[in-house]
């Protein structure tokens, strides 16, 4: 008895398929630092990145932070949100896919009339966040 030759192609396609989903895991990561209009550090600002803001962490004393994790892959870019008492604040999509985002965040007193801003760098410009 002869089987047909597309039922063994099956399994390598199931088997490539898996290959492929299991390294499509998503990945986002942000860098930055919270600054005022000064320019001086933010310590302590709150720091949230992707969707429910799976991720958090603070600025340090530098006012700098770093954040990120696993998440789905279908997204192309996920919520970057920054709080800190008295400031208003500063949110902003970011790309993932294992692209590593650099920012510098402004957040501008709650009682101003501007409004805080995310600045998301081009890898030239990284150096801004020294």
């Amino acid at each position: 008895m002869h089987r047909p030759a597309h039922r063994g192609v099956w399994p390598l396609i199931l088997l490539a398929l898996s290959v492929f989903l299991a390294g499509c895991d998503g990945f986002v990561s942000v860098r930055g630092v919270v600054r005022n209009p000064q320019g001086e550090p933010v310590v302590g600002a709150k720091v949230h990145v992707a969707n429910q803001y799976r991720w958090h962490t603070e600025s340090d004393a530098n006012g700098c932070f770093s954040a990120g994790g696993m998440i789905s892959p279908l997204p192309l870019k996920e919520p970057l949100r920054v709080v800190a008492p008295g400031y208003k604040k500063a949110s902003a999509k970011v790309r993932t896919g294992g692209t590593r985002n650099h920012v510098i965040v402004t957040l501008v007193p709650s009682d101003s009339q501007g409004a805080s801003r995310i600045q998301i760098l081009t890898p030239k410009d990284d150096k801004d966040l020294g």
